[in-house]
């Protein structure tokens, strides 16, 4: 399996243009194939940092890429998706969130959205949250809660929801001991499962929000956890599909039909700052960031439920801060500091 590196929630900025590149000529011309070059989520088609079964990808990179086109782009966070023929991202323009629709062949502007206006904190400003399309829909979320479903093609808004308004989730800024989102703006991704599209609005009884895909009412929500920054993900474990997420409380596992919580496992620290996405393989759920260090909890069915106990555990020299972890058949590749490492997916252990 080839994977390609996942991008961070927010971990840098577009500085003064958008390039778009082309490794070798194979690869563009593969990229051109209409579908062929999707990478509708920040992590990928599944989510999880990998190219999908049999995608192309060079074996090496050139040491002086050619560019195929440029365009410019003002301040953002923001990772860039592929969609259908599009590329679709954010910048900061007139003091607003902006994302716009630009063609992949040629980076031709087709639509854009104003969004919201902007959050801004020592990091700097601009878009945060990465966009998601599954070709139909796009989705973007604003740093203050504003949460757009857009016609993929048009650009046209289909349905709106803001979590401050609508289900009273909090925003401060950058000020005294706030948490998570609340503190640094919204930047985890949503995430659409079929018909539904699921968000951390982290509002009280609404920190994790499910949405009709089509008109954007609510099919449930569920807990009181603040919003941190690592995106939602749906994974099988115990036979049962659950939506897990990294919240400023710990990891949380939701029944996918119902909302109902199933486990937890309590992970705070000082601001919440969650930013990697955990990694889920078999019974095991392994999250952290730069303060626990990193954490596997192995989650099983325990009488009528669920019960979730840690595996392992390894100091906050080996925790992710913005990086979020890949995994490869048994092993675990994480950016800590300085270093990659490769741990034993089971154990912990430094291979």
């Amino acid at each position: 399996m080839r994977i390609r590196p996942a991008l961070p929630a927010f971990a840098f900025a577009f500085a003064f243009a958008f390039l778009c590149l082309a490794a070798t000529a194979a690869t563009a011309a593969t990229a051109t194939t209409a579908g062929a070059a999707d990478w509708p989520h920040q992590r990928g088609p599944s989510q999880n940092g990998h190219l999908p079964e049999g995608a192309p990808a060079p074996e090496t990179l050139p040491d002086d890429p050619r560019v195929v086109w440029k365009i410019p782009a003002a301040d953002g966070f923001a990772a860039p998706i592929i969609s259908g023929g599009r590329v679709i991202y954010g910048e900061l323009e007139n003091g607003k969130e902006v994302f716009r629709a630009v063609s992949f062949a040629d980076g031709k502007r087709l639509w854009s959205d104003v969004l919201d206006d902007p959050h801004k904190d020592g990091f700097g400003t601009g878009p945060r949250c990465a966009p998601v399309s599954d070709g139909a829909i796009a989705l973007i979320q604003s740093c203050k809660g504003a949460l757009h479903c857009l016609d993929a093609a048009t650009g046209e808004l289909r349905w709106k929801a803001n979590y401050l308004t609508d289900f009273g989730a909090p925003y401060v800024g950058e000020k005294g001991t706030t948490e998570g989102s609340a503190r640094h703006g919204y930047a985890s991704s949503p995430l659409i499962d079929g018909d539904h599209v699921i968000a951390l609005a982290g509002g009280p009884g609404a920190a994790v929000v499910c949405f009709d895909k089509a008109s954007g009412k609510v099919a449930w929500r569920s807990q009181d956890d603040q919003a941190a920054y690592a995106p939602p993900q749906i994974a099988v474990i115990g036979g049962v599909r659950q939506v897990v997420c990294f919240t400023v409380g710990g990891l949380i596992g939701l029944d996918r039909a119902g909302g109902r919580l199933l486990w937890r496992v309590p992970l705070a620290t000082k601001f919440g700052r969650h930013v990697a996405a955990p990694v889920i393989r078999g019974d095991l759920v392994i999250a952290g960031s730069h303060e626990i260090g990193l954490v596997a909890a192995r989650v099983t069915k325990a009488g009528g439920g669920f019960q979730a106990e840690e595996a392992w555990r390894l100091g906050s020299d080996r925790g992710p801060n913005f990086a979020s972890p890949i995994a490869i058949g048994d092993h675990l590749y994480t950016l800590a500091g300085n270093e990659v490492a490769c741990l034993d997916l089971r154990t912990g252990e430094q291979a």
